[in-house]
């Protein structure tokens, strides 16, 4: 098996506006990965940028030239091959990383439709089932609409949820008591 294309694709949604400790998040930007093999397999993989989805495309579809013609079951050859280019020049932060992990998403999607026992590549099965948790509960979102969300999220049967408290944590201990009760 090997590479045999990569696409990289700009994505830009408009959503309900996301507010994090530090910032608000009013559409999502995303370059969705595409690296095709010889023998049909895709592996998808993305690196969301706020900023320039474009530009993240660009330097990927760039970085995809150091790795058609290999085989993507060697993924951490690959991955040492394109991060040991971009040192050369210092650029081994940031955007950069952000790209090379698109494209090692992307590896690692195709290694696992390529080896269904992937999990043995990774030291083995520790557990049989692994704990879910519920996220959405985050800022910019009225109190009531998040302690809504909260009880939707623990009547479906979750026993962990993810809450955003940012600048405000006062809020996030009314869904916690909701949560919790």
């Amino acid at each position: 098996m090997k590479i045999a294309r990569m696409e990289a694709t700009a994505l830009r949604s408009s959503a309900e506006t996301q507010r994090t400790s530090t910032q608000e998040i009013k559409d999502r930007q995303s370059c969705i990965v595409q690296i095709h093999t010889d023998d049909g397999l895709v592996g998808i993989g993305d690196a969301q940028r706020p900023e320039s989805p474009e530009a993240m495309c660009y330097l990927i579809k760039d970085l995809s030239r150091l790795i058609i013609g290999k085989d993507p079951l060697e993924w951490n050859i690959l991955w040492d091959l394109i991060y040991s280019k971009q040192r050369t020049r210092g650029r081994t932060k940031g955007f950069t990383v952000e790209a090379i992990s698109a494209i090692d998403i992307a590896i690692w999607d195709l290694v696992s439709k390529a080896t269904p026992t992937i999990f043995n590549l990774l030291g083995g099965k520790f557990h049989s089932k692994l704990p879910a948790y519920a996220t959405k509960v985050m800022l910019g979102k009225t109190p009531e609409l998040r302690l809504q969300q909260a009880a939707q999220f623990v009547e479906s049967g979750f026993k962990a949820i993810k809450v955003a408290v940012g600048v405000q944590p006062g809020r996030g201990s009314q869904i916690h008591r909701a949560a919790t009760r």
